[in-house]
């Protein structure tokens, strides 16, 4: 029989995945396509559709993957030769389960590590300007040419060498590298992934931080005319996750808060049909028991040896004869 024949799993995410944050009118909302190079690159308002959009990806992915893990694992068949009691199948199943919980959240983690070492590893260039800043000029022959350096931060951090260069983000003048506003808990890295990865979820937990952001986008009339409702996450809400945990860490667990699941002994033991059953009692006897058996094993010797002795003494008898005549038959 499989394990979904006498199992069932329902998994829950963290309430990011089902937010306001990942939501297709936040997203639409962000979205632009023009003005951003001038904007500081660590400027939320017009780059943060693309960390949002990645986020969405993340929890979809997250989906998708837990979601075939439980069907290929609820398909896998659960053997046994005998029927095995109550105690032992549970215990079996909460090992299956614990097993599952570990190995199936390293795969994203494996997709992750593979997507940030390719993208520095072939010196990619961001078209958002967060790792390599690129500009087109017209030389004397009038030919169009590219211009392109690595883009370094105040910490001599360059990102033409190193993927793991981040700075504080925010809200920055149009004009100045000067900031408005920090937003707490993002960081701006040198790609797309690296920045959303090394940020954490402290602000969306905040409704003042998300009215501030909201405040500060508004600031922005030609490219956000109109400010939408956001809400909040709930940091009431239980999680085994704290809510400065950084979204890479919390990737690596697939989003996945609880692991529902229910077993059926009963299930197993009809699917099972055992045809018979045996079974032993074990019993300690005590004293009074004992010495009654001793005395009727003795009862019963005494009067089976009563029974047998007359008989083994007239067959010895007739041994003896037999014997004395046949002595004398050869004597004559």
């Amino acid at each position: 029989m499989s394990y979904g024949q006498v199992m069932t799993m329902n998994v829950i995410f963290h309430q990011v995945c089902s937010s306001d944050f990942v939501s297709d009118l936040w997203l639409n909302f962000l979205f632009s396509n023009s003005y951003w190079f001038v904007y500081e690159r660590a400027d939320i308002r017009v780059r943060g559709s693309a960390y949002f959009n990645f986020l969405s990806t993340l929890c979809k992915l997250a989906t998708t993957i837990i979601q075939n893990a439980i069907w290929q694992f609820l398909s896998e068949q659960f053997i046994n030769v005998n029927l095995i009691p109550e105690s032992l199948f549970h215990m079996q199943m909460t090992v299956a389960i614990n097993e599952f919980l570990r190995l199936n959240p390293a795969r994203l983690a494996h997709i992750l590590e593979l997507s940030q070492g390719i993208v520095h590893g072939n010196t990619f260039v961001s078209s958002y300007l967060l790792n390599w800043h690129w500009s087109l000029y017209n030389n004397n022959r009038n030919q169009t040419m590219t211009r392109a350096h690595a883009i370094t931060l105040n910490n001599s951090c360059s990102c033409g060498t190193r993927r793991y260069c981040v700075q504080p983000g925010g809200i920055y003048s149009s004009t100045m590298n000067n900031s408005y506003w920090m937003m707490p808990g993002l960081n701006i890295g040198c790609s797309v992934v690296e920045t959303l990865l090394r940020s954490t979820l402290e602000c969306l937990y905040n409704q003042t931080c998300i009215d501030l952001l909201q405040l500060y986008i508004g600031r922005i009339p030609t490219l956000f005319p109109n400010i939408i409702n956001l809400t909040a996450m709930d940091p009431m809400l239980p999680s085994r996750f704290m809510t400065n945990i950084t979204i890479h860490d919390l990737a690596n667990e697939l989003f996945i808060e609880e692991v529902q699941y229910q077993t059926s002994y009963l299930e197993f033991y009809e699917r099972c049909a055992p045809n018979y059953c045996s079974y032993i009692f074990e019993k300690r006897s005590n004293f009074l028991i004992i010495i009654s058996q001793i005395l009727a094993l003795w009862g019963g010797l005494t009067l089976s040896f009563g029974f047998l002795a007359p008989c083994i003494v007239q067959l010895l008898f007739k041994i003896n004869v037999y014997r004395q005549n046949n002595r004398v038959n050869i004597v004559a």
